[in-house]
């Protein structure tokens, strides 16, 4: 997503949660050390889906979804991005509700806050996906 890692997240495979250590010794058990999986371990069929939820208080969730398992290929370079639309909204914007309030001040010459949105996202272009900034992120 772009984001800056800076917030607790978690994966839920099945009925299992999955998060950093921090996550795991704030919340404690049932979750379990991600650094102990790999997703591959974990995900293995064609359709399977899985949660990821980032920044608890902003509450991002994304549904993730298995299209495929392709054969090992040394020469591949992985993971790799292969299309996306967007930019990814920015750090602490307040979840969903507070991304359509950044929106909709930039949006709007005449909004009171848009001088501080400005301030605060600088450039931000939200209909911008940088294809090959996110992979060279990955």
């Amino acid at each position: 997503m772009g984001w800056d890692n800076s917030h607790m997240h978690a994966f839920r495979i099945g009925k299992i949660d999955y998060a950093g250590i921090e996550t795991v010794e704030h919340c404690g058990p049932p979750i379990r050390d991600e650094d102990s999986f790999t997703l591959a371990a974990l995900i293995k069929r064609k359709g399977q889906v899985f949660d990821y939820k980032y920044d608890f208080g902003d509450s991002w969730e994304h549904e993730i979804k298995l299209e495929s398992v392709l054969p090992w290929d040394p020469d591949l370079r992985l993971p790799i991005c292969l299309a996306g639309a967007r930019a990814c909204p920015p750090e602490d914007c307040g979840g969903v509700v507070g991304y359509e309030r950044v929106l909709d001040a930039l949006g709007d010459p005449n909004n009171a806050k848009r001088a501080e949105f400005r301030q605060w996202v600088g450039q931000f272009d939200p209909e911008k996906f940088d294809l090959e900034k996110v992979n060279s992120k990955l």
